[in-house]
């Protein structure tokens, strides 16, 4: 029990240090489209497989100027390389994004609605019947304690 406790503490810190971040970026426009881009890893070719990388662009491959034993030191072409397959991930996963958006436009893709966007509270307006999503937030914490058990 305590170390599920302790656990929770750590959730909180993490979910309120995310939170910060994102009001962050949200006050800060140029921030977001700076850091969209510059914060994907263009090594990663397969959103399926995000274990699998090209290692012509793995930052952390100490062909391409990786140090692991101090500063790193990449090339001009490295980087040209690395920041051009940082912009063709973006456009795959905002392609993935459009093709996603018109399935759901076309009601061929499923995606979950339950409880709606109202933070953890139930929501009374989205219900079908009376008391349809009054678990609501049961089933989140439930959710969050499962997580945080298989990784900690």
């Amino acid at each position: 029990m305590k170390m599920k406790c302790v656990l929770a503490g750590v959730a909180f810190a993490i979910v309120t240090t995310l939170a910060a971040a994102l009001a962050f970026a949200q006050s800060n426009p140029r921030y977001i489209r700076f850091a969209g881009v510059r914060s994907l890893n263009p090594a990663i070719t397969d959103e399926s497989r995000p274990d699998l990388l090209n290692p012509e662009v793995d930052l952390y491959n100490p062909k391409n100027g990786y140090n692991p034993k101090g500063p790193s030191n990449y090339s001009d072409d490295f980087k040209k390389k690395y920041f051009r397959a940082q912009a063709e991930r973006m456009n795959r996963l905002i392609d993935k994004a459009l093709a996603m958006e018109r399935a759901m436009k076309d009601g061929k893709y499923f995606y979950p609605v339950e409880g709606a966007e109202h933070g953890q509270t139930p929501c009374v307006p989205c219900e079908a019947t009376p008391g349809q999503y009054s678990n609501t937030v049961r089933n989140f914490y439930d959710y969050v304690g499962a997580w945080i058990d298989k990784r900690f």
